[in-house]
């Protein structure tokens, strides 16, 4: 079996939580090799960090080389490779999009905000099964899995509440019901 190969995409401030992964790389020895694009190269974070890594790094302001070259990069899949990339959203989803021919579990992808939605997670009621209570509850649309089991009388810890009504910002109205474990 071939060495573990890492491609490392970043977008603006994604080089943050990429940069860790970069130097626990980096520490294990392990091949890597990272695209960095951002706005312009004065917006551009911890560019003196990544100077001393040399050829591994690709550093690509938009203003002056436009945009990371996904195509190139992610067109044919790269065997025992593993791609990382955190950044905004449309960096994300087109990075999903070139890397649908790759294994499945090839591409991890950091988002800073849960994926938005577009319609409801699920339309009608369902049941869930408690295993430890051996309990099964009836779960409306209207309602969290959250908030049936504690209605239930059962305690959970989560911090799902300041997520479970999603709203369009312009309308004011539902766009999603997201539900525990759905994300």
């Amino acid at each position: 079996m071939a060495e573990q190969r890492y491609l490392f995409i970043a977008g603006g401030i994604g080089i943050t939580p990429i940069l860790t992964m970069i130097r626990a790389a980096e520490t294990a020895g392990t091949h890597w090799r990272l695209v960095y694009g951002g706005r312009q190269i004065a917006s551009m974070a911890f560019l003196d960090e990544l100077a001393g890594c040399g050829d591994r790094v690709t550093v690509l302001p938009q203003d002056e080389k436009g945009l990371i070259d996904l195509a190139g990069l992610l067109g044919v899949p790269l065997p025992d490779t593993k791609v990382y990339c955190c950044g905004p959203e449309p960096l994300l989803a087109a990075v999903e999009q070139k890397c649908a021919a790759w294994p499945e579990d090839a591409l991890h992808v950091e988002r800073f905000a849960a994926r938005p939605l577009t319609a409801p997670v699920l339309d009608g009621e369902f049941e869930v099964h408690l295993a430890q209570s051996d309990l099964t509850l009836s779960v409306p649309p209207e309602k969290s899995d959250l908030a049936a089991v504690e209605e239930a009388g059962i305690e959970m810890l989560s911090s799902c509440r300041e997520v479970w009504h999603v709203r369009d910002d312009r309308s004011g109205q539902r766009t999603g019901s997201p539900r525990l474990g759905a994300g």
